[in-house]
């Protein structure tokens, strides 16, 4: 069902001029193309022995407010005029309640549950198991909150949003968001990252209680957007 959605909007971005790029995970390669900031001794691996791999966030130190986060190396994507970007990533995590998580393109910021002031993406908070979408241009954060209903511990998700940026207005845009394959918001707003902002797949986990690890893995993360 994801990948129906995905044809149906790659469709019409690749009638124009496109960018596609996708991180598989198959091998210690692939991660050479983040960046991964940990505290406490998190890490960033792959488990090159997983069915189409996959890259593992893992915190280490059994106490709160534990973070792995990682940016891709380059922020090669801007939000101009008229642009279509779409983004699919497949994760789970093995704790939800716990833990904050954030997915989706950013500019650069290596503690996205602290603050950051740009970016689209998919979250979760600490304290509930909802998925949420939202839209952050200069800290303007626009949110639907527990648009994606609960997730479930250790279960694959796919997460998929596609931007549609206004022609005429910077910063003005609509972002269409789907979890497994079925839509769940829609944010319009004229809050979006600047084209001047420039941005980057990224993902971050945070532990959100004491006395366990925490794992997220991410299957693959695909990104395709008109140039």
């Amino acid at each position: 069902m994801s990948l129906s959605i995905w044809n149906h909007y790659a469709e019409q971005i690749k009638k124009s001029d496109y960018v596609e790029k996708t991180w598989d995970f198959l091998s210690d390669e692939e991660i050479t193309e983040f960046t991964a900031t940990a505290s406490d001794s998190g890490t960033l691996t792959v488990a090159d022995t997983v069915n189409g791999g996959a890259a593992l966030l893992t915190t280490k130190i059994n106490s709160d407010d534990n973070i792995v986060n990682v940016m891709g190396d380059s922020s090669y994507l801007t939000l101009g005029l008229g642009r279509k970007v779409l983004y699919w990533t497949r994760l789970k995590s093995d704790e939800v309640t716990q833990c904050d998580w954030h997915t989706g393109l950013f500019k650069v910021d290596t503690a996205l549950v602290a603050a950051f002031t740009d970016g689209v993406y998919f979250k979760s908070d600490d304290g509930d198991a909802y998925v949420d979408c939202g839209v952050r241009g200069a800290s303007v954060e626009s949110l639907m909150q527990a648009a994606g209903g609960s997730a479930t511990a250790s279960q694959f998700y796919d997460l998929l949003f596609y931007i549609d940026m206004d022609s005429t207005t910077a910063a003005k845009g609509t972002a269409y968001f789907y979890k497994d394959g079925v839509p769940i918001c829609q944010v319009a707003s004229g809050a979006f990252p600047l084209e001047a902002v420039a941005m980057t797949a990224g993902v971050e986990l945070q532990t959100g209680q004491s006395g366990a690890v925490q794992v997220m893995t991410v299957d693959f993360i695909k990104v395709l957007f008109t140039r």
